[in-house]
């Protein structure tokens, strides 16, 4: 194999929902407008994820309509309440959770099944630390509502109504993380009947507290509550004992901790995103009730709110299929197949919203007529459908964008969006037109919609423009391994493999199937159980073979950089975990057949031999290692890459390119600071090589440079070992070595 492109990644497989990307049946218009299979799967994934969404949004609403029934002043304190509620914890919790969509929508897309619990239970780490947060927020209510200016008797019973609903907030934030770890895996059936269920009883137990009980107006917050309590407990039930969730659920455990800042780091932005939206709707509330004749507008800002809320809960659905489609996709490494996801995503919205937006244009007086009675409500209504039919369109398209951005990572690119369009752009054309050209409620739609209208173009630009990849997840290099293009290109000839046999040095053969994806053709059924015989562990470095045909033979060297003895690894305890990392890059080599480091290979043809090194994570598993690595070729001629420059390499007598040595050593750095001192000789090499009782070596590089290089014995105990000391320092950077490098010596 010639010096080339070496990368054994753990990426990832199959989309989620099956039968995207490619079309749906032949013949038809429709196929050239539209890929109906992906639609048809978007469809019946959005419908349940609506209707679950409706259910929940009703719970709060119904607690606020049996409180509204005792009397006006409890109307409107509840009413306060409830959306004070959603501008300072709900929205904040529903932002919160959208971390997972990223994290769990291309882990599950990865095949990493076991990450999605760690990822829900750290989201739930964050959910509960920021519901302590909002808590006090919320226990201040009162005095909070009246710095703001609010009616000193609403705000009482605000703040009386909040202290009751606090208890709800913490099972609200850990329900909508579980709904994203259901809903990134396609499970979305089950919750319409697991959010229905809970809304039925919530009327039942809202109608007891309120009536039955002396409790009445405090009864509605403590029923919502209650009943948010049941929803969770229920989703968490069903997690907890279905069969189907044993791969993506493995338990508690502690190292949900390690993932709380990368999950912060996701989770912030997101809930920027949701907030910075529902906030900009609520000041346009704010501002209308400061006008002139602050009631009417009030109202018929009101109902446009409350218009544009339940059209988008429509198209809610569909920004979660494009959430979860994206997010697969790029999981499993096919970009093409999520961007083509995406656009069968767009469409559907438009094509949603123009219905909507039929139904609004002729029906707006019968829809103005459930909010108010008053004639003059409706005919201003009338007058401000027109503008209500662009925002639901462009509230329609940026909702499927927005999905996009969560599911690709992108929330902290879309946070900037969000807040450069609806305040810079948004809430300052609002006020110019409504207060100083005085056209007040149109000129706050107005202002709203240029604001929905520049956050829709950037966020098509940033789609358009931003490399589609799938996040640095921690990967498991038990599951699959990448062989490298050029190996492929090089060894395969074109053939299609469907499987090979892989010997280890114990003489256990596996057969491992190959899978061809977009992104290359990895070691797949099979690969595991190979790890498994040979107690792979993380940094060891294997030596594949190839004898042209269909079987490898592999070499194994532990991080001692000798070869591995597989029976002392099966006593190792403590080491027996996953072989992780692999989301680095890994050491790769090109060695030809008279190599002394290949297996011997009984094929008269030439052999290829592949070297992969698995790298340890580092720090708990959330600094990334570095990942570069020098590739090493045989042929005069050929070149060696090193991560800054590029080197002629000669020929030696021994095929070896940098020490010349009997006995290969690998050796791989991941601390500066360890490989600017010294490097330490493995003791079996230096006593095969007779170094122990030497001084002094020369090492040459790639570029024919030697460096005079002191050898050190060091006795630090009764083991005695050698450190490669002054000199190396400057072999170092002349050659530009960093961490992550592998040196074969």
């Amino acid at each position: 194999m010639d010096n080339g492109d070496m990368v054994a990644n753990t990426n990832n497989t199959t989309p989620l929902l099956e039968g995207g990307g490619h079309g749906g049946a032949k013949g038809g218009w429709w196929n050239k407008v539209l890929d109906v299979e992906e639609a048809k799967n978007q469809v019946l994934f959005s419908l349940p994820m609506i209707l679950t969404n409706v259910c929940y949004y009703m719970i709060p609403l119904i607690s606020v309509m049996f409180a509204g029934h005792l009397g006006e002043l409890q109307l409107a304190g509840a009413t306060l309440a409830n959306s004070w509620a959603t501008v300072t914890g709900f929205a904040f919790m529903v932002g919160l959770s959208g971390a997972l969509e990223t994290l769990c929508g291309q882990g599950f897309g990865a095949k990493l099944y076991r990450m999605l619990g760690i990822y829900l239970q750290a989201s739930s780490i964050i959910s509960f630390l920021a519901s302590i947060i909002v808590s006090v927020v919320w226990f201040y209510t009162e005095p909070i509502l009246i710095l703001i200016h609010q009616d000193p008797q609403i705000s009482k019973y605000a703040a009386l109504y909040m202290k009751f609903l606090i208890p709800g907030l913490f099972a609200y934030g850990f329900l909508h993380n579980i709904l994203r770890f259901l809903q990134t895996q396609s499970v979305v059936i089950p919750l319409v009947y697991f959010s229905v269920i809970p809304v039925v009883l919530h009327v039942g137990i809202a109608y007891g507290l309120v009536h039955w009980t002396g409790l009445g107006y405090v009864g509605a917050p403590v029923a919502a509550s209650i009943s948010i309590w049941i929803s969770m407990l229920m989703l968490a039930t069903y997690v907890l004992c279905a069969k189907k969730f044993e791969h993506t659920w493995e338990g508690f455990t502690l190292e949900s901790f390690h993932y709380v800042l990368p999950n912060l780091k996701l989770a912030l932005p997101s809930a920027a995103m949701v907030c910075l939206e529902y906030w900009a709707f609520e000041i346009l509330v704010f501002m209308a009730g400061v006008m002139p004749k602050a009631e009417q507008n009030t109202s018929l800002i009101a109902i446009c709110v409350n218009t544009e809320s339940i059209a988008y809960m429509i198209t809610y659905g569909l920004s979660a299929a494009a959430s979860t489609r994206v997010s697969n996709e790029l999981g499993a490494g096919n970009p093409e197949k999520a961007k083509n996801a995406m656009a069968v995503t767009l469409k559907l919205s438009i094509l949603l919203a123009l219905i909507v937006d039929l139904a609004l244009a002729f029906g707006h007086n019968l829809w103005a007529g459930a909010f108010s009675d008053s004639s003059v409500i409706i005919k201003l209504f009338a007058s401000m459908t027109p503008l209500l039919l662009i925002s639901i369109l462009a509230d329609s398209v940026q909702g499927v964008l927005s999905g996009v951005a969560r599911g690709c990572g992108w929330q902290h690119l879309a946070v900037y969006v969000n807040l450069g369009t609806f305040y810079l752009v948004g809430m300052t054309i609002a006020g110019v037109l409504a207060f100083k050209l005085k056209l007040y409620a149109k000129g706050l739609w107005i202002g709203l919609i240029c604001g929905l209208s520049c956050q829709t173009v950037l966020l098509l630009v940033v789609t358009l423009r931003t490399k589609w990849t799938q996040l640095d997840l921690p990967r498991n290099a038990d599951a699959v391994l990448r062989i490298p293009p050029t190996f492929v290109r090089k060894n395969f000839n074109r053939r299609s493999l469907s499987k090979c046999d892989l010997k280890g040095p114990t003489g256990i053969r596996r057969t491992v199937e190959f899978e061809d994806r977009e992104n290359g053709i990895f070691f797949r059924n099979g690969w595991q159980g190979f790890v498994k015989d040979h107690h792979l562990e993380a940094g060891d470095l294997l030596v594949f073979d190839y004898d042209g045909e269909t079987k490898f033979n592999v070499k194994i060297y532990d991080r001692s950089a000798c070869e591995k003895d597989v029976e002392a690894a099966k006593m190792n305890i403590v080491n027996q975990a996953r072989v992780k990392d692999e989301n680095v890059d890994v050491a790769t080599g090109n060695y030809n057949k008279e190599r002394k480091i290949r297996t011997t290979s009984r094929s008269s043809k030439l052999s290829s031999v592949l070297v992969l090194c698995i790298w340890r994570r580092f720090v708990s598993d959330i600094l990334p290692c570095f990942h570069s690595l020098i590739r090493v070729s045989d042929s005069v001629g050929k070149y060696l890459i090193s991560r800054k420059r590029r080197y002629y390499v000669e020929d030696t007598s021994t095929g070896s390119v940098l020490l010349k040595s009997e006995n290969q050593c690998f050796l791989a750095f991941s601390n500066k600071k360890h490989l600017l001192q010294c490097v330490r000789i493995p003791k079996q090499l230096a006593v095969a090589e007779g170094l122990m009782y030497k001084n002094t070596v020369t090492i040459q590089d790639p570029a024919g440079r030697s460096w005079l290089i002191q050898l050190r014995i060091r006795r630090p105990s009764s083991t005695d070992h050698l450190d490669i000391a002054t000199g190396w320092t400057d072999c170092v950077k002349a050659n530009r070595i960093s961490p992550g490098d592998t040196m074969i010596f």
